[in-house]
């Protein structure tokens, strides 16, 4: 059976992760994704180290990134030079071909190599072109460049990362910004899909990273706007529930999160674990239990430090209670219930070799997801794009590669 988007072309301009993850879930969804990359300016995240985990494999460093591997999977690489006349040109005609245009550089870019989508539309009105920028290609900010931590701060979500009288902890280690804007970001390209069946017409999406990590703050927007109380940073406590969050295992650094929704499950989570917790008058009801959070996360902690972690959490989850295990990078790779879902699918790298990457998360049964191939190594499939998209021949081809337009 075909996935969803069989027959689908798309030109990939994305840079590190956010544009990159929406390409590399297109290329899950059945399309065909040509990056355009350059040996002259390589993508970031072909330089961001080779992998600690693992057998360590010797190649071009470039090739050698496991963070690469992941975002690019499923894409050929088309190696050409933007700034060489030649190079523009038939990266022109590439795009002439395609369905999608993807890009998060920085605004103007690729309208001064010719790449507007006023001038692309023009030859190819069915064109969608989608542009991630910080803030948006208009506007007093528009000429900003920004990473996923600036992006999160200027949101306004970094603020609401750490402890309560204590300083802001913020996201540093983990750039939630970049998929965050890439789920926000496929949701409207394949809208736009769907409308241009209707249609016949393409379309261009302007999107803001920024605004979309204000579309994940609703609550605390609306605590500041409505109720004019500054939500703060208060650790994973929640405003209406306790508890709610994390408690340390027997064991070092182990840890599960609880959550009670209500009188009932409180009642339940406190027999499973601890006889004394669950005769405590002092927590019996939802307010008392809000009233003297600090007591109810320090006797909870003090029951939970006692039981292996796993054991615990099965014994939560029998008894019907919010419960679930937190998982470092490599456990979450073992986490059964991922990979009985498929979520992991092995490739074979023509330099590093046999390794696993993500999908996207979706099962579809009648259209469905799949990694189609590993990363490509940078311009790998110039000589097929060129030969089978573009229609060039091998003389034209040594010709471009002599003068650096194609490299």
């Amino acid at each position: 059976m075909k996935p969803v988007l069989d027959g689908i072309r798309v030109i990939d301009f994305g840079w590190v992760w956010s544009a990159p993850m929406v390409s590399s879930s297109l290329s899950d969804l059945g399309a065909e994704v040509i990056k355009v990359e350059h040996r002259g300016r390589l993508d970031n995240s072909r330089l961001r180290g080779t992998p600690t985990v693992g057998p360590q494999v010797d190649g071009p460093p470039e090739e050698l990134t496991p963070y690469s591997h992941q975002t690019n999977h499923g894409k050929l690489s088309f190696s050409a030079d933007i700034k060489h006349p030649d190079g523009r040109a038939l990266i022109r005609r590439l795009v002439d071909t395609a369905d999608v245009l993807v890009e998060n550089l920085s605004p103007g870019v690729l309208a001064r190599g010719g790449l507007a989508y006023e001038d692309l539309s023009e030859s190819n009105p069915g064109l969608i072109m989608l542009s991630m920028s910080a803030v948006g290609q208009d506007g007093p900010l528009s000429g900003m460049r920004a990473y996923a931590p600036v992006m999160t701060s200027l949101s306004g979500a970094e603020s609401l990362v750490g402890y309560d009288d204590e300083p802001v902890v913020g996201m540093i280690t983990f750039g939630f910004g970049d998929p965050n804007a890439a789920s926000h970001a496929l949701v409207a390209l394949m809208a736009a899909l769907v409308q241009r069946e209707r249609t016949g017409r393409g379309q261009y999406i302007d999107m803001s990273q920024i605004e979309a990590m204000g579309g994940v703050l609703g609550e605390a927007i609306a605590e500041l706007q409505v109720a004019g109380r500054d939500p703060g940073a208060r650790g994973m406590r929640h405003p209406a529930l306790a508890p709610h969050g994390n408690y340390p295992c027997a064991g070092e650094d182990r840890w599960i999160a609880l959550a009670a929704a209500d009188d009932e499950e409180w009642a339940r989570l406190a027999g499973a674990l601890d006889a004394d917790l669950a005769g405590d008058a002092r927590f019996r009801h939802a307010e008392g239990r809000l009233r003297d959070r600090d007591a109810l996360d320090a006797a909870i902690a003090a029951a939970t430090v006692e039981h292996d972690r796993d054991e615990l959490m099965a014994r939560l989850r029998a008894a019907r209670v919010s419960a679930a295990p937190l998982l470092g990078l490599e456990e979450s790779l073992e986490d059964e219930h991922l990979r009985a879902r498929g979520m992991f699918e092995t490739v074979d790298h023509p330099v590093v070799g046999e390794h696993e990457v993500t999908r996207v998360a979706w099962r579809m049964s009648g259209t469905p997801a799949q990694v189609r191939s590993p990363a490509p190594t940078v311009g790998q499939h110039t000589h097929d794009v060129a030969t089978r998209v573009l229609g060039l021949s091998p003389e034209e081809i040594e010709r471009h590669e002599a003068s650096g337009a194609l490299r």
